[in-house]
């Protein structure tokens, strides 16, 4: 059959969802053996009871009042009216941003608004540049409408013996000369980093300077989830696009999110949600009215959302420094907040898709790092040598999948050929010495 360049690039999954796939395939295959995998693989947010709970509570409460009327109707593409005025009323209460409802428009996720926003804003002359890798590897889709995609590698600095951290390369963004879509996570997936402002104003003279938009996805931020330590600079300005989600304050599986901008960008994204989904889940709209209409979300997230996160970061750490061998060079990237740990395994010898395999006859299961540097132009060998490990386990989960991935990198050290230099002379090149 006749399939398109587009349609052959969306229907091949890239790298990590074969990966996901692979790690879903293995879970299905292992609970119906009884099987005992850890997964520090996955994306899902923490199921934390006091979460799992309101949630429950209020979309019970959403389909007692409403849900049948709602369900046998179609909604409006930018989104319901009530769900629009209090995203609008609780932004302008706390960020004092002047907007209303032609600033919003809301769809099926915000990772559906990302592609949404990569097929309007960019093509193969105006590309997608993802300024600071590594980032979502979601993003590799948004090359998929004839786009290209390049990646900014960025510059690595090392902190101390344990620690490091990835930098905006200043010098190459300066030199891009043409740019349709500018896009970046921040708090970022995979590295837990979050963008300063100084970085976010680099971004934008270069968004001005090539007459291209800006796209900040803040699945992990402010204001839902607010997993960051620390906190983006949050700016409306004309060429940015805000994109937020009710993914990870634990309503991934309800697909909402929305996006905050200049009215002829919201425009031009609420005619591509009408031309492809019509609208998103009219009772997911109605259960997110209902948690910022009383805006007890914010209570959810101050008092248990974040406070998890910021635990698991702590301890994450602690466990890397008591579980993992410290006869070898690895590193953790700093953490700003959100819902990973970043690891770097400094050694030739390391490469992550062998210890992803080690892992998996071990029983747990890590994420590669290598497709988190989407569009590079270069291979680094430090960029085949990371993990992102999940933070979304208990703690003794994680110090117990740890204590395996330092099995692994002992037994990958082990394997690995020795250096000349390192080598004992064999009889033969003994023989050869003396008769010498």
């Amino acid at each position: 059959m006749f399939v398109s360049k587009e349609g052959a690039a969306l229907a091949s999954p890239n790298g990590l969802r074969t990966i996901m796939e692979d790690i879903a395939q293995t879970l299905h295959t292992a609970d119906q053996g009884n099987g005992n995998f850890v997964n520090l693989g996955i994306g899902n947010p923490a199921p934390i009871p006091e979460v799992t709970t309101y949630w429950r509570s209020l979309t019970q409460e959403v389909i007692d009042e409403n849900a049948t009327c709602k369900m046998g109707s179609y909604g409006a593409s930018r989104g319901e009216e009530a769900l629009l005025l209090e995203i609008a009323r609780f932004f302008r209460t706390h960020l004092d941003w002047d907007i209303g409802p032609e600033n919003i428009v809301v769809g099926p996720g915000s990772q559906f608004l990302c592609f949404a926003a990569g097929v309007l804003f960019a093509d193969c002359d105006h590309p997608i540049i993802l300024p600071r890798l590594p980032d979502y590897t979601g993003y590799d889709a948004l090359r998929a409408g004839r786009n290209a995609l390049r990646g900014i590698e960025p510059q690595v600095e090392i902190l101390d013996q344990r620690s490091f951290r990835y930098r905006l390369d200043e010098s190459a963004l300066a030199k891009i000369d043409r740019a349709g879509l500018f896009v970046a996570s921040t708090p970022s997936n995979p590295v837990s980093d979050v963008l300063d402002q100084r970085a976010l104003l680099l971004i934008l003279d270069a968004a001005k300077r090539t007459n291209a938009t800006v796209l900040l996805d803040h699945a992990y931020g402010l204001p839902f989830p607010a997993i960051a330590h620390g906190t983006t600079w949050m700016t409306l300005d004309p060429r940015v696009l805000h994109c937020f989600s009710l993914s990870k304050a634990g309503l991934p599986g309800a697909r909402l999110g929305f996006a905050i901008g200049d009215p002829d960008r919201i425009d031009a994204m609420t005619a591509f949600v009408s031309n492809t989904v019509l609208h998103a889940s009219r009772l997911s709209q109605d259960i997110a009215t209902a948690a910022l209409r009383d805006q007890s979300i914010l209570a959810l997230v101050r008092n248990n959302i974040s406070p998890h996160y910021r635990r698991a970061a702590v301890h994450a750490q602690r466990a890397a420094r008591d579980c993992l061998p410290a006869s070898i060079n690895w590193k953790t990237h700093a953490q700003d907040g959100g819902m990973f740990l970043w690891l770097w395994c400094d050694e030739p010898w390391s490469d992550d898709l062998e210890l992803y395999r080690m892992g998996k006859e071990r029983g747990v299961f890590f994420t590669p790092g290598r497709y988190f540097f989407l569009g590079s132009e270069q291979e680094h060998a430090w960029m085949k040598q990371c993990l992102r490990i999940s933070l979304n386990q208990p703690a003794e989960t994680l110090e117990h999948g740890l204590t395996i991935l330092a099995d692994c990198m002992r037994a990958l050290r082990d394997s690995a050929p020795r250096p000349a230099w390192d080598r004992p002379l064999s009889r033969t090149a003994d023989r050869g010495v003396h008769d010498a």
